[in-house]
């Protein structure tokens, strides 16, 4: 699974032999912006060289699912609920390029593609 948010991208997805779920990123700054402020229980970002996603951590299916839903309805004193119209509009400038990209190849998914 692929999980986008305003400020972090990660690939979930659970790995042969284990119980827990691997969170997977690009940089480290994602997971440890994803544990902060929605996944406290997110286990010790490590770094897999050779691999196509560069750093990992581990966290059950249970607290995943809570992050999830922390993502949506808010965190006390962190960021609030889900509010937007576009979410391209609240994207990190960092980031709107290659998110940008990944909504334009999905596209060719809605028959007549975006808009039609």
């Amino acid at each position: 699974m692929w999980i986008m948010t305003s400020d972090s991208y990660l690939s979930v997805c659970a790995e042969a032999g284990r119980t827990d779920l691997s969170i997977r990123a690009r940089s480290a700054e994602d997971l440890d912006h994803f544990r902060e402020h929605y996944c406290p229980e997110l286990g010790e970002t490590r770094r897999t060289h050779g691999r196509d996603y560069g750093w990992r951590a581990a966290v059950s299916h249970d607290d995943f699912g809570d992050a999830l839903k922390r993502v949506v309805v808010g965190v006390p004193g962190g960021p609030g609920p889900l509010c937007y119209e576009r979410f391209k509009d609240t994207v990190a400038p960092s980031r709107f390029g290659p998110y940008l990209s990944v909504w334009q190849s999905l596209t060719v998914l809605q028959e007549g593609g975006a808009y039609s």
